[in-house]
């Protein structure tokens, strides 16, 4: 089934104006696609990030159990939510880590298996939960 123009055209603008970080993965883990606002978040260049590992932006201290979890989802498959308070972490370009949520997505786009990942970036959320507590 053919995807038509106006389909085609809100897809991309979703995808290019959410404020959330999205990035599509293949089963390698390379990037395949990183929508501005995931560029923003990680420091990079539009466009910086394309054809890349996806553990280029995890910190070097997670990055082989990163990779063992990618695995065992695309094995899987089973989207998982955001708000799992998981520890995860981001690294910004400059080397920066910080602490992020991830939802997780798997589909297939002409036969190729692809993962789907949605970043928020939670340094704020965890400032404001510390001042409280």
């Amino acid at each position: 089934m053919a995807v038509k123009p106006l389909e085609k055209e809100l897809f991309q603008s979703i995808f290019e104006s959410s404020v959330e970080g999205i990035l599509v993965v293949d089963n390698s883990g390379f990037l395949l696609r990183v929508n501005p606002a995931a560029e923003r978040m990680f420091g990079y260049e539009p466009g910086e990030l394309v054809n890349v590992k996806l553990e280029m932006l995890v910190p070097k201290n997670f990055r082989e159990s990163h990779i063992q979890l990618r695995e065992k989802f695309n094995k899987n498959t089973i989207s998982r939510p955001k708000g799992l308070d998981l520890g995860l972490y981001g690294l910004k370009k400059n080397g920066v880590k910080f602490p992020i949520d991830v939802s997780l997505s798997a589909t297939t786009v002409n036969g190729k298996a692809i993962t789907i990942a949605f970043v928020t970036d939670t340094t704020e959320l965890q400032t404001i939960v510390q001042k409280l507590k």
